[in-house]
């Protein structure tokens, strides 16, 4: 269990990161995809998406 809490940590260390440094929204998307939300799995799928239209429509 502490393992899998570990590796969460890490990861959402590194979506922060690569975010911070480019403010490119996959890395939120990714992020939120992989976060607990309490247990609202599709609350967590949802957000990503949104990210992720956002993104797109940003782009052109």
């Amino acid at each position: 269990m502490k393992d899998n809490k570990s590796n969460q940590e890490v990861l959402m260390s590194d979506m922060w990161r690569g975010y911070c440094n480019t403010k490119d929204l996959e890395y939120l998307a990714k992020a939120c995809e992989n976060a607990p939300f309490f247990g609202q799995s599709e609350m967590s799928k949802e957000i990503a998406k949104k990210l992720r239209e956002l993104k797109n429509k940003s782009r052109g």
